[in-house]
C-alpha cells in the first residue's frame, strides 16, 4: 500500500512509508502467496506490527513555511493559536482548498483508542498526527494474529487520496501480495474485507464524474 494522503503522511502503510515505529523488514525468499510465517518460510511484510509501543510526545511545527503565515486563509495562522488539544499545530491542508487549520493529536497510545490501534507518526520531527485507527481491525500486533503471524497497516482511501481510514489486518495463506512491490507501479497492497485476505489495487479510487 502506498500513502498519498494525510493520515498516511504520518503514516503508513503496507509496503512502502512506515506507519509507526514497530514495524520491521525482511525477505526471505518465501512464496508470495504465503505471508503468515507459520511454516517458518513465509516472507516478512516489510511493515508489521511487532509490539505496541508509546507514540512521541515531541511534534513538528510548519510555522516556517509560512511566508505570510497572517495573510493566510485559515482557522489560524500559528502553532500557538492552537488550544484545543494536544500537540496543537498550525498546518495546511492537504484536500480541497489549501489552508490552514489546527490539529491534534488523538492518542499517545493504544490505551487511549478505545480498543484500536494508535498510528504514530515517524518521530518527534515529524508534523504529523497521533490517530487513533478506524476500528475495523482484526489486529493490534502480530501474537494477534498466531505463532508466526504478523498484523500489517492496511489503508482505504476516499476518491481523491486526500485521507484514508487505515486499519489493521493479519496477514493470510490466501494472499495475492504482501508489499506494495508485489503490486506494480500503480498498485497497492491491502486488505480486501470482502475477500477477506490481501490483495493489490488501485492506489486510490477514480474521481467523480
Amino acid at each position: 500500500m502506498k500513502t498519498f494522503c494525510i493520515l498516511a503522511c504520518v503514516l503508513v502503510a503496507c509496503g512502502g512509508s512506515t506507519i509507526d515505529d514497530n514495524t520491521d523488514a525482511g525477505n526471505d525468499g518465501g512464496s508470495k502467496n504465503d505471508a503468515t510465517g507459520a511454516d517458518g518460510g513465509a516472507r516478512v511484510p516489510l511493515n508489521h506490527r511487532a509490539t505496541a509501543t508509546a507514540c512521541p510526545s515531541g511534534r513538528g511545527s510548519e510555522e516556517s513555511q509560512f511566508s505570510d503565515a497572517g495573510g493566510n486563509l485559515g482557522s489560524c495562522s500559528k502553532d500557538s493559536d492552537c488550544t484545543q488539544g494536544t500537540n496543537g499545530r498550525c498546518t495546511w491542508s492537504m484536500g480541497g482548498a489549501h489552508i490552514l487549520s489546527c490539529t491534534y493529536d488523538q492518542c499517545g497510545s493504544d490505551a487511549d483508542c478505545g480498543g484500536t490501534v494508535c498510528i504514530c507518526r515517524a518521530d518527534a520531527n515529524s508534523t504529523a498526527q497521533n490517530i487513533c485507527g478506524s476500528g475495523k481491525s482484526d489486529c493490534k500486533v502480530d501474537a494477534d494474529c498466531g505463532a508466526g503471524g504478523y498484523c500489517s497497516p492496511s489503508e482505504s482511501s476516499d476518491a481523491f487520496c486526500y485521507s484514508a481510514d487505515v486499519t489493521y489486518f493479519c496477514h493470510t495463506a490466501a494472499d495475492e501480495c504482501v508489499d506494495d512491490a508485489d503490486c506494480g507501479l500503480d498498485g497497492a497492497c491491502n486488505y480486501d474485507p470482502t475477500a477477506k485476505h490481501w490483495k493489490c489495487g488501485s492506489l486510490c479510487s477514480p474521481p467523480p464524474p
